[in-house]
């Protein structure tokens, strides 16, 4: 590590003991800047650097060709536009039309100059996630609801649902189970400012081969999130087009109230979307980590308006894993999926720049002591609904000790021997080399962003 780096470090060591987390040490690995940072910064073995590939949305864009149209263009002094008298009032007419754009479509478009190619319109704010996730599933329900001869029946609500034929969503409907008690137990166990959440959803089994899946309202998946944003860069970018730049470089922060749309939806702040993502990742990574939910590919994680994250298609639990995953390189070893558009996301360790890695860290303790302390109940279900399934009590009791000892604490709650063992998770998930590497076969077997 250079001595840049070690100094980076440094301070931000020194940043966390200033924010009262003394008690976490984290590994110096982790402190490598992201791929938000300068490049002379980054420093990659020639293996990493075989095994990162370029986006397919890169390599060959949607809808065309798209080169660097800067190429195609003479640049020649010659060629440059000459002054006249009515360049003053062309510019002036430019830039009317310019702020109007932007004001009535929140659009952000660079204003045309003389001489210069007009940059491609960029959607934000409303108008970017109108674009993605298209109308209010609340206003589509309260436009059905006024046609429906049923509309005033009190009690009255409308869901969609997914039919699954020749597929056993047993294993589906007890990780749903287990989600919903967790989410449970989080609100009920744990203090609002460490409370992670979830988003549990209707799985009815109606016999061994098929079932009904509950549609997610106002939800799309990471993969359809990054194919829907035009000139999509990041995730990252994506958060800060749609809620706005940071404003409030702090972990804790009060969250103020934003305006209504319909009285419905609300246009949250980037510190709000961003605390959503957080809570909702923490919540996942917990429930991945104790069922060993693998194929946790961004067509399988759906993020809602409001940046929460959620995880469907639990078809590889308790030791599953896809065909290809058999395959060492491609094996998701993770304990859970940290990848690093996700951490990206968080803005990485440094507190005072808005980081909220070490509060990841705290609130995924908390979590896991909460999970912890309703171990045997975990475990009673995964054992009773595995027995039904494969009629063999060795093999039900020998998934559920397997659970009871992901959940074991290493010391009592705020111990020093837990801290550093949910480093060690953290850890793990941020380094392994298995989440890139399924990400990248899954986006050039299936096209997955």
């Amino acid at each position: 590590m250079s001595a840049t780096a070690m100094s980076n470090a440094a301070a931000t060591e020194a940043n966390i003991h200033e924010q009262g987390f003394r008690n976490y040490h984290i590994p110096s690995e982790l402190l490598v800047p992201t791929a938000r940072k300068s490049k002379k910064h980054c420093s990659v073995t020639i293996a990493e650097k075989e095994l990162v590939m370029e986006p397919l949305s890169k390599e060959m864009p949607r809808g065309g060709w798209q080169a660097n149209e800067t190429l195609f263009y003479s640049h020649n002094p010659e060629d440059v536009f000459t002054t006249n008298p009515y360049d003053a009032v062309r510019e002036n007419e430019y830039q009317q039309l310019h702020q109007q754009m932007y004001n009535d479509h929140g659009m952000i478009v660079q204003a045309p100059t003389k001489g210069t190619e007009q940059s491609p319109l960029i959607s934000t704010r409303e108008a970017l996630l109108d674009r993605i996730f298209g109308q209010l599933w609340d206003d589509k329900c309260e436009e059905i609801r006024q046609a429906s001869p049923y509309g005033k029946i009190e009690g009255w609500r409308l869901a969609s649902f997914i039919m699954k034929a020749g597929e056993d969503i047993r294993r589906e409907a007890l990780v749903m189970q287990i989600i919903t008690k967790l989410n449970d137990w989080f609100i009920t166990d744990i203090p609002e400012p460490f409370r992670p959440h979830m988003r549990p959803y209707t799985i009815m089994c109606v016999g061994g081969d098929a079932g009904l899946v509950e549609c997610l309202s106002d939800a799309k998946s990471v993969d359809e999130v990054k194919k829907g944003t035009d000139h999509f860069e990041s995730l990252r970018d994506y958060f800060e087009r749609s809620y706005g730049p940071p404003t409030t470089y702090s972990s804790q922060y009060k969250k103020q109230s934003t305006s209504t749309r319909s009285g419905v939806s609300r246009t949250l702040s980037f510190e709000e979307a961003q605390d959503n993502f957080l809570r909702s990742l923490v919540g996942y990574s917990v429930i991945c980590y104790i069922l060993q939910i693998k194929d946790r590919h961004n067509a399988n994680i759906l993020m809602d308006r409001d940046g929460n994250i959620i995880h469907i298609d639990f078809g590889f639990v308790l030791g599953d894993t896809p065909k290809m995953c058999k395959v060492p390189i491609f094996s998701e070893k993770a304990p859970f999926k940290l990848s690093d558009e996700y951490w990206d996301v968080l803005g990485g360790w440094n507190i005072n720049q808005g980081g909220l890695g070490v509060r990841f860290c705290h609130m995924f303790e908390h979590a896991f002591a909460c999970a912890a302390a309703h171990m045997d109940e975990i475990a009673s279900l995964v054992e009773a609904t595995l027995l039904t399934m494969t009629q063999s009590p060795r093999q039900a009791r020998a998934l559920g000790n397997g659970v009871r000892n992901r959940l074991k604490m290493r010391g009592p709650p705020g111990s020093t021997e837990q801290k550093a063992f949910i480093m060690e998770l953290v850890n793990a998930a941020r380094t392994s080399m298995g989440t890139a590497t399924y990400d990248w076969l899954q986006r050039n077997m299936n096209g997955y962003q």
